[in-house]
This record gives C-alpha cells, sequence and structure tokens, in this order.
C-alpha cells in the first residue's frame, strides 16, 4: 500500500519481480510495472502529470494502494500518478448537494484509506459506507468501480454514497525560453559561470514549483562534426515552467540568476508565455535534460 509501484496481484506485472520467498525465478525485471511514477502531494503535480502524458501521448495510470484486482493500478511502460499522500479530511454538518440532499457529509482526499475513513467518522459520531479490507483507498476505484461494503445491504455501494466530485481547476502557468552562446559572453568562463548561476538557485527554483527543460551542447555537433572547439558551447533553456505564476511572479523568481548573466555580461533575450491552463502552453517535446 505504501510503495509507489507494488500492486496487490502481481500476477498482472507478470510476476517478473516478486518479493523474497515468492520469486521463483529468482529475477526482477520492470515487467509490467509503470516505467515512471510521480509521487504526487499537490494538485499541481497531478496536473502536470497529466498534461505531461497527454502532450506526449504517453499511457496513463492512476494508483492509490493497489487493490485493483484486474491490474489497472498498473502498466507496462506507463507514466503513473500516485494519489497515496492526498490524506485531506473535512466535515460539513449541513450540506447541500445539488441534487437535493441537505444534512451531513464528509470530503475526503483520493488518498484516503477505509481504515482512517472509518477513524474519522467514528470521532465524528457518524458512519461511513466502505469496504471490509482497512487498507483500500475509499476514494479512488473501490468507489469508481461501485465499492462493496458491510452496509450495501442496507445503504448501498460506496458509489451510491457520493454527492460531489471535485474536479481539478485549471492551472495557469508561465513558461520562459532563451537561449546565449560562448560568443553572447565576455569569455568562455563567463559562460560556464552563468550556467553555474542557475544551479546556485536550483533549489529555490524548486521550491517554488518551477522546472525546466534545457540543453548545453556545442553547434558544431549539430552540423555533423565529432569534436566541437572551446569556444563552440551553447546553453538553451529550452521552456522553464511556473505552474499557478504570472510573467511577473516568474520574472522575480528568475531575478537572481538574471543578475549573475547581466553582471557577467552575458547577452540573452527571455521569451515569455503565459497561459490559462496547462493544455495550451508551450511544452519541450524533445528529449531533453530536466532539472
Amino acid at each position: 500500500m505504501d510503495d509507489p509501484v507494488s500492486i496487490m496481484l502481481p500476477r498482472y506485472e507478470g510476476r517478473t519481480c516478486m518479493a523474497p520467498g515468492y520469486n521463483y525465478t529468482n529475477t526482477c525485471e520492470l515487467g509490467s510495472y509503470p516505467t515512471y511514477v510521480v509521487n504526487a502531494s499537490t494538485v499541481a503535480q497531478i496536473q502536470l502529470a497529466v498534461n505531461f502524458a497527454r502532450n506526449l501521448n504517453l499511457r496513463l495510470v492512476v494508483k492509490n494502494t493497489g487493490h485493483e484486482f484486474n491490474g489497472k493500478s498498473s502498466g507496462k511502460g506507463a507514466l503513473s500518478i500516485w494519489t497515496h499522500w492526498f490524506k485531506d479530511k473535512a466535515f460539513y454538518p449541513q450540506y447541500k448537494a445539488a441534487n437535493g440532499y441537505v444534512g451531513p457529509a464528509i470530503k475526503f482526499g483520493s488518498g484516503v484509506q477505509v481504515g482512517e475513513a472509518y477513524e474519522y467518522a467514528k470521532s465524528l459520531g457518524v458512519s461511513v459506507v466502505g469496504g471490509e479490507a482497512v487498507t483500500v483507498g475509499l476514494g479512488g476505484g473501490y468507489t469508481a468501480g461501485g465499492g462493496h461494503s458491510p452496509l450495501s445491504s442496507m445503504y448501498g455501494m460506496a458509489a451510491d454514497q457520493v454527492l460531489a466530485m471535485e474536479a481539478l481547476p485549471r492551472l495557469p502557468t508561465t513558461t520562459v525560453t532563451f537561449n546565449f552562446t560562448i560568443n553572447d559572453a565576455p569569455n568562455v568562463d563567463a559562460f560556464w559561470k552563468g550556467i553555474e548561476a542557475y544551479f546556485d538557485n536550483f533549489e529555490d527554483f524548486v521550491n517554488a514549483g518551477t522546472y525546466g527543460y534545457y540543453y548545453v551542447g556545442a553547434s558544431a555537433v549539430e552540423i555533423g562534426t565529432h569534436h566541437a572547439g572551446s569556444t563552440d558551447y551553447y546553453f538553451r533553456m529550452h521552456s522553464f515552467v511556473a505552474p499557478n505564476m504570472t510573467i511577473a511572479e516568474t520574472k522575480a523568481l528568475l531575478a537572481p540568476w538574471y543578475n549573475v548573466l547581466d553582471s557577467l555580461n552575458i547577452t540573452y533575450t527571455p521569451w515569455y508565455y503565459h497561459a490559462d491552463n496547462l493544455f495550451v502552453y508551450p511544452f519541450p517535446f524533445s528529449a531533453l535534460i530536466s532539472s
């Protein structure tokens, strides 16, 4: 349950990497497990992962605890979103639903497990329609598949209890692209110091929820030669992505790096693009180095 990849029924990943004592082949291969996993802890990370998969036409899997008995919590070559840590809970004594229901209701995050839901409901003096296995994720595939419960004979399936589901909002995003070469710097040392300054500010960029796709290469290589001269290198920020930031906020975040580039007399021209959602913003489709 607390593993970003493992699933309850290993037959659906081909039994290629079994736990000790069950590994009849003594091998461990990827099998039908996802190739990459996003350990999501914020709504923005889910939005980014979904749009990343859409834009690059990747197979997408969503996994919470991995109890799904038909193997849908895994997928060969897929990008998997692990929602296990969305544990938010809220109680509404008088909730007014769109279907006309008025009364008590509980809001659970997608990572809340049945045992956690039962414990929370007990503290409020109410009950929740959930499964027998307390480790099952309540808000994911369990409810989407109907959700049988010890209380089903009286109250119906878990899916019958759903009053509303919260859809993820659009996430405004700003992207920045630019490049500079050694010829745009006063000397070779200044060029490399300008690149180094990006990584000096890397922690602040990451903490702000941004990420960058960049090249460091040699133009001579691109035209077919095998050896680049010492003055033939370039740095290209293919796309610095700042989710939920305006252009002004992105400029402010990048200012410490820009200040270093300016102090080194490196010439560069940032190009900014802002969109109110991730579907339309410029996305790097090439195979790039990601920070």
